[in-house]
């Protein structure tokens, strides 16, 4: 069995962005947020498996956005490896990191920017927020969505173990939707290795729809995030390789 199976109906973003008539006034750079709708993938078209078990695909009718997916997998990647203070301190904090989510992430408006470093949160946080239901996962765990805002896929480091926790919500014959506990337990190593196998491969794809897109005010904004996320490929294949040695 496969540690992690996905599957991301690029071909369906291809097509939109093929055939979908884009504006390309303005000169300034768009935020990220702005250029979301364009990656944007409808329920049906997406899943993730950890271990045999999907941890994002069920009957909510959820869209997830696409270009969220590399970024989350290389950073439970790197989550994995324990690196997350190594992160912080070699790009989270670093000031071209900063200034790109100045410039790109956070509205104009917002003159000093939330705390970039990636950090655990308590369970009980994730909880009120979400009404996610994880009673096996104590403490502090780290979240990431792969672009699915409302339902986070919840990780905790445990020693060389991961417990892996998600909500999912499938509808009986009444079409009522009922909340479905997932708790995976694994190999963090594995994992982590096979996380990053899906950023490099989700990221080559964005990169060739990015190939795509005409010229405009998007073309920046999404040539510096990919930039970005080579940078965190690269990181976290550090971690690979220092851990062989």
């Amino acid at each position: 069995m496969n540690l992690i199976t996905w599957y991301f109906d690029v071909e369906y973003l291809r097509k939109n962005l093929e055939t979908e008539e884009i504006t390309t006034q303005g000169k300034t750079p768009m935020q990220l947020s702005t250029i979301l709708k364009l990656f944007r993938l409808p329920a049906g078209r997406y899943l993730l498996k950890i271990l045999g078990e999907e941890v994002l695909a069920d009957d909510s009718g959820e869209a997830i956005y696409f270009t969220s997916v590399p970024q989350d997998a290389f950073l439970v990647s790197i989550y994995l490896r324990g690196a997350l203070e190594k992160f912080n301190q070699e790009i989270a904090t670093k000031t071209w990191f900063v200034e790109f989510l100045q410039k790109y992430v956070y509205p104009p408006e917002i003159r000093r920017i939330p705390d970039p470093r990636l950090r655990e949160v308590p369970i009980e946080e994730l909880r009120r927020e979400y009404l996610l239901e994880c009673p096996d996962v104590k403490g502090y765990v780290f979240d990431v969505t792969f672009g699915k805002i409302l339902s986070p896929v919840v990780f905790k480091l445990k020693g060389e173990k991961v417990f892996i926790c998600s909500e999912l919500y499938f509808a009986d014959k009444g079409n009522i939707l009922n909340p479905k506990r997932v708790v995976i337990e694994g190999d963090a190593g594995s994992l982590s290795r096979a996380f990053l196998k899906m950023g490099e491969e989700t990221l080559k794809s964005l990169v060739e729809l990015g190939e795509l897109l005409p010229p405009g005010a998007w073309k920046e904004p999404l040539a510096e995030y990919i930039e970005v996320l080579n940078t965190f490929r690269k990181f976290s294949l550090s971690l690979v390789r220092g851990k062989r040695t």
